[in-house]
């Protein structure tokens, strides 16, 4: 996997620096540069390319995970469930819970957690989940 990353990140500069009209020995010295590992506080990156976009991408995620919670929550209103009464949204080991109709005393739930991931394998890989159900939202790149 080390090796196609860096195989990925060469190939991208060498095209970002093929369309340059630069001397061979400015190229070389800028594609040097441009694939020096970066160290920041303790955590190394390939290059500087890679911890700018991690930093963008983790930048993101809370954001991206507040959509995902909200359109989950828009479809079980949809469906007629009322919040506070049918289900609340938890802070803490799930995202929301939904509580069985017959259920007065709020004994019998169901466990949802929702999540908004590229990759479909994180739902079911990686994860501490113990709920009943998980809400996915997943991006399709085709």
């Amino acid at each position: 996997m080390i090796f196609y990353r860096s195989k990925y990140y060469e190939d991208g500069v060498d095209s970002f620096l093929s369309k340059l009209d630069l001397p061979d020995n400015l190229r070389a010295q800028i594609k040097q540069q441009m694939l020096k590992p970066v160290i920041v506080a303790d955590k190394e990156y390939s290059n500087f390319m890679e911890e700018i976009s991690r930093r963008v991408s983790q930048a993101f995620q809370p954001i991206s995970g507040k959509v995902a919670e909200l359109c989950a929550e828009r479809e079980l209103t949809r469906i007629g469930l009322v919040k506070g009464i049918n289900y609340t949204k938890e802070r803490g080991p799930t995202d929301i819970i939904v509580y069985y109709p017959s259920a007065r005393q709020f004994t019998l739930k169901h466990s949802i957690e929702v999540k908004n991931v590229k990759l479909r394998e994180r739902a079911t890989r990686g994860l501490l989940f113990d709920g009943d159900s998980l809400f996915g939202f997943f991006y399709l790149n085709r």
